[in-house]
């Protein structure tokens, strides 16, 4: 008999089955169990003589998609997997493999079936699978959050960290989320200089370790306190090829790794990567969005600030001229006088504020020159020390070279005594104020993170104190007409306002860079020009200077034209009104040789300043200009295609400066 054949050749299989990891079982056409292996028995249980479906079908049926049934039926070897976990407290997943044992006619007399137990690959398609659903609907913090943790259970692994690379010199590694044991854990960050992650960042490859790496590392902090042993490090890659940073899991104990643990480390490290790149242009989107908002902010508030500032510079050149005018004819000792003088005081704080006003809209007339940042400073240390007291320590550091900047240099003056005011007033109990100087080259990758800047060189100057600094929640404010932190009557708000503007205006860029208590410093931008420089003080004024040439006012406003006759009248000029550019025209055109000089204003109805000036020097090549204005519109001056070179004058018009004017024109 066949059964007796097997039985007694049990030795046989004993022999041949025992050193077989798999549970191995022989079963007759009736579905008896003639034969178990050890493997089998510790599996299953004892189970040799009973029935198999018996065994485990309680109601006594053969098992759906029973694969001993589908061997006996067809004769072919047959593989199924299932869930065998019935009543046990832990999963149990199988692998079913069976096959014929035929006679020697060929018939099939018996079945042999082997069992693998295949619970941790299950549980780890399992887990990959969750890995996939559970990434695929999140973005963001979600995205690498749901990673971490279903990546340490689908390998598994007990901890998981994704980090990005960070820092100035990008040798640092910042978190994005923690995957601890059975929790999330709290973001770090840490340099990554003497760690596996530093040769993953230098060959950009994974990096493996069945155990032993805490041992291989022992400077790491972080595998010290995980007490790690096996590792794995895969790098995380932008679109461009670029390294952004690495994904790693770590275990306590030793483990094989496997190819097939590294290939799915290094799917889910290029889905990391191209999150990460996303959430990253995504900011940077953010980022421009909120410039722009901003810039468009302070350009609104600018037009508004330099119409109003044009207007008002009107009134006060009638309000400070005639006081200047009336100031010369009222005799000493008059109490007269000092009325008027307290006008003229009025006028000149309105003024002041007004080109505040001017210069945080870009709008202000710049006389600009070649100039030595460095030397301006110089010029500016004795009344820089008197200003901020004794309290306050100043420190100079030049960058030892000329830098040579296109620039007004009262408005870069300005800059700098705004900023030290302000530093001042942020040390009260005294500190350090710091003024440093350095050339720059701007690459792009720098301009790209800098709003205002471009690829090149650059002078820059940073005013540093150790004052209490600013809340981030204020830094974008500051720049803003009017918005101040100092009490009220303590500050007009058009400090740092002014500094914008005329840095704006001087195609630089300004940044600050601050914290609560920290001190602040502001990094100013000015575009270093080719040509040599030499910084030469303003000219102490002079008195009134009396002339005897023609001049042609022009003006839309009347006050303004009276008011410059009044002033050049009695010093023996002769002087011709017009109220628009059609007018002057047909003055110039009647009699274009007894015109030496037109005085127009830069902004009028209908016929600009500059349009007068082009028609003007057609009709005689000679005439001298002078464009007198304290606002400047946005469009391209006509003068600069035509390659002229007019002589500004900035509102509010007074008698000296009109004077000292028109003598140094005449007089070249």
């Amino acid at each position: 008999m066949p059964t007796r054949s097997l039985q007694e050749n049990r030795e046989h299989w004993d022999a041949v089955f025992a050193a077989l990891g798999d549970a191995v079982s022989i079963q007759d056409r009736n579905f008896r169990i003639l034969y178990q292996n050890p493997a089998h028995k510790k599996l299953a249980g004892d189970q040799l003589g009973h029935i198999c479906y018996e065994v485990y079908d309680p109601q006594g049926k053969i098992c759906d998609n029973c694969p001993v049934a589908m061997t006996f039926a067809d004769g072919e070897a047959h593989t199924i997997e299932k869930d065998a976990s019935g009543r046990r407290p832990s999963p149990l997943f199988v692998e079913i493999t069976t096959s014929p044992l035929k006679n020697s006619e060929g018939e099939i007399v018996a079945c042999i079936e082997m069992v693998r137990n295949v619970t941790r690959r299950k549980q780890s398609e399992q887990a990959i699978h969750s890995l996939v659903e559970g990434t695929a609907r999140v973005t963001g913090d979600d995205f690498f959050r749901a990673l971490v943790k279903n990546l340490a259970l689908a390998l598994p692994f007990r901890h998981a960290i994704i980090c990005e690379i960070t820092g100035r010199d990008r040798d640092r590694l910042s978190t994005l989320a923690v995957w601890a044991g059975n929790s999330f854990g709290e973001n770090f960050e840490y340099p990554f200089v003497g760690t596996p992650c530093e040769e993953a960042v230098n060959s950009r490859r994974p990096v493996s370790r069945s155990q032993g790496i805490r041992k291989e590392f022992p400077a790491s902090r972080v595998l010290s306190a995980i007490g790690a042993e096996a590792y794995l490090c895969t790098p995380m890659f932008g679109s461009g090829g670029e390294l952004l940073g690495l994904l790693t899991v770590i275990d306590d104990q030793p483990r094989e790794i496997t190819q097939r643990q590294m290939d799915v480390i290094s799917i889910f490290a290029a889905r990391a990567g191209g999150e990460l790149e996303r959430m990253r242009s995504e900011e940077e989107r953010e980022r421009l969005t909120r410039q722009l908002v901003h810039a468009r902010k302070l350009e609104s508030v600018g037009k508004l600030a330099g119409g109003i500032a044009h207007d008002f510079n009107n009134l006060l050149s009638t309000i400070i001229g005639y006081g200047e005018l009336a100031l010369m004819k009222t005799p000493d000792g008059s109490p007269v006088k000092d009325y008027v003088q307290f006008i003229m005081e009025a006028g000149e704080k309105a003024a002041s504020l007004t080109k505040q006003l001017l210069a945080f809209s870009r709008k202000q007339v710049l006389e600009m020159k070649v100039v030595d940042l460095n030397a301006i400073i110089e010029d500016m240390v004795k009344l820089l020390r008197r200003m901020i007291g004794e309290d306050v320590i100043l420190e100079m550091h030049s960058c030892g070279a000329e830098c040579p900047i296109l620039a007004d240099p009262g408005q870069i003056e300005q800059i700098i005594m705004n900023l030290a005011v302000n530093a001042r007033d942020a040390m009260p109990g005294g500190g350090i104020l710091s003024i440093e100087t350095a050339i720059i080259e701007v690459d792009s990758e720098f301009a790209n993170a800098h709003e205002g800047l471009s690829p090149g060189s650059y002078a820059r100057l940073a005013v540093t104190d150790t004052g209490h600094g600013i809340p981030p929640e204020l830094q974008e404010k500051i720049f803003e007409p009017f918005f101040t932190t100092k009490e009220s009557g303590k500050g007009t708000g058009l400090g740092l306002a002014t500094v914008y503007g005329i840095v704006r205006q001087h195609n630089g860029a300004i940044f600050v860079y601050s914290s609560r208590d920290n001190g602040t410093s502001f990094h100013i931008y000015l575009p270093i020009t080719a040509q040599s420089s030499r910084f030469e003080p303003a000219a102490c004024r002079n008195g009134l200077r009396e002339g005897r040439e023609t001049v042609l006012v022009l003006d839309d406003n009347t006050s303004i034209r009276r008011l410059v006759t009044d002033i050049l009248e009695p010093l023996g000029y002769d002087v011709i009104n017009a109220g628009n550019g059609a007018e002057a025209m047909r003055i110039v055109e009647a009699a274009p040789e007894s015109i030496d000089l037109i005085i127009t204003d830069m902004v009028m109805p209908g016929m600009k300043g500059d349009e007068i000036v082009l028609r003007a020097r057609k009709i005689r090549p000679a005439i001298k200009i002078i464009l007198m204005s304290g606002y400047m519109d946005e469009t391209t001056p006509l003068w600069e295609a035509d390659g002229l070179e007019p002589v500004f004058m900035q509102k509010p018009v007074t008698a000296d400066k009109l004077s000292r004017k028109l003598r140094e024109i005449f007089d070249l």
